[in-house]
């Protein structure tokens, strides 16, 4: 008899059998993954694409012109020294370039859109940005940003370009501040025209002055101290620094007229003419009392003059554009106390006290008003103008040793009005004189003034 006993067997002596992805499948699975990656790569490459060609950046080109004898000098970004431009020499310039004219000089701003910015002397001008946007394939934008730092600047915008650009954006800035936005907030337009902006006084104390010319159509906005104000043509904006834009009554575009700082923004000069003279006069700062008080006033005498002429006078400066005034108001009082030549001289144009003023007419001619004043009426050998005189020359005749008032209105007096006023001039000329000037002044006006 047998017994049989059941052991039943270990799992771990079975030899399991192992699995294996079919070959096919991995192909699969390794040309989906690849073709997933392509499919990725060209997505983000296309997208790159797509948003580099719907949303670029063009930059644009911009050069500068020396419009007179004086050289302008250009600051390249990322240079440390100004670079000299001679006159009707063209100079290309980039964004962050800086733009300076000297005494006497000016210069021209030629934008890639044809706006323009005309620099007159003593002027700084730091460009910020002007490139072409584009957006969603077809919208352009052109952009125009500059700073005023300093002096007076032109602008002229150029209407805009509709099959060329879908919008326009041009701004200008001061260093107080200031914000002119030549566009239309509502259209996202701007308007084309002729606008001045002219910024003077120092750091500490600077008045900004934004004016937009009679023949403009549409208003634009101006912005200081977190106020924007609609300049509508024919305004000017006056903007203290740290307020908001108001329009002023005038504008006095002479300094230290009455000479209470000396003769602080004149310049004393002489011409002893061709006849050998070397006697020269003289001019000093003094003062007077009045019935009502005190003046102070210019004093300018020569004696013992030998018979030989001699021109003393104070000169000042005034490098302004005056083609958006309407009335120009020139004002003057004097005091004639001594004239050894009668009248205005053998040629008529030795005075004891004279006016002159330099300026560019409408045709773009410069030229000079004359206005001569003596008590001693003219013999047979010296003249006067008093009658026969033209716009430019003339004379009159004052009472002696007598405070006189005289005013003259530019714009009605000149045919051919000024469009730039470059100096004014007062003071004698001839042999033996003496005078005495003062509330110099020359006040220019808008129609709404």
């Amino acid at each position: 008899m047998s017994i049989e006993t059941e052991i039943p067997a270990s799992k771990s002596h079975l030899k399991q059998p192992q699995r294996r992805f079919p070959p096919q499948l991995t192909a699969w699975l390794v040309l989906i993954l690849a073709f997933g990656l392509f499919c990725l790569l060209t997505w983000l490459i296309a997208s790159a694409l797509i948003d580099y060609f719907s949303s670029s950046i063009k930059l644009q080109q911009a050069s500068v012109t020396a419009l007179s004898d004086s050289e302008v000098s250009v600051l390249h970004a990322g240079q440390e020294r100004f670079l000299l431009v001679s006159q009707n020499q063209s100079e290309s310039v980039s964004q962050g370039d800086l733009v300076r004219t000297a005494q006497s000089s000016k210069a021209r701003l030629l934008f890639f859109d044809g706006t323009s910015l005309e620099l007159s002397s003593n002027s700084e001008v730091q460009l910020n940005e002007y490139q072409v946007r584009i957006t969603n394939f077809v919208q352009k934008e052109k952009r125009i940003f500059f700073e005023v730092i300093k002096g007076v600047v032109n602008i002229k915008v150029e209407p805009l370009d509709l099959d060329e650009y879908s919008k326009g954006t041009i701004k200008a800035t001061t260093s107080e501040g200031t914000e002119i936005f030549f566009n239309d907030q509502l259209k996202g337009n701007y308007p084309s025209g002729s606008y001045t902006i002219d910024v003077e006084g120092n750091l500490a104390n600077r008045v900004t002055w934004v004016t937009s010319l009679t023949a403009n159509r549409s208003p634009i906005d101006v912005r200081a101290a977190g106020q924007t104000r609609l300049l509508a043509p024919d305004q000017r904006f006056k903007i203290v620094q740290g307020q908001p834009p108001e329009l002023p009554l005038d504008r006095e575009l002479v300094s230290n007229g009455a000479f209470i700082d000396g003769f602080d923004y004149w310049k004393e000069q002489h011409d002893q003419g061709g006849d050998g003279g070397k006697i020269q006069g003289r001019a000093l700062p003094d003062s007077e009392m009045v019935d009502d008080g005190t003046i102070t006033r210019a004093h300018i005498l020569r004696y013992e003059s030998q018979g030989n002429f001699e021109e003393t006078s104070l000169r000042q400066d005034l490098n302004t554009d005056v083609r958006e005034y309407t009335s120009l108001i020139f004002k003057l009082k004097g005091r004639l106390r001594l004239q050894s030549l009668p009248g205005g001289g053998v040629v008529g144009n030795e005075y004891p006290l004279f006016i002159k003023i330099n300026y560019v007419d409408r045709d773009g001619q410069t030229r000079d008003l004359f206005r001569g004043f003596y008590f001693k009426a003219a013999d047979a050998n010296t003249r006067t103008y008093d009658r026969v005189g033209s716009q430019l020359l003339g004379s009159l005749q004052w009472k002696e040793n007598k405070w006189e008032q005289f005013e003259l209105d530019l714009t009605n007096q000149l045919l051919l009005k000024p469009a730039y006023l470059n100096y004014i001039v007062v003071g004698s000329a001839g042999h033996d004189f003496e005078s005495y000037f003062t509330e110099v002044s020359l006040i220019a006006k808008l129609r709404n003034s």
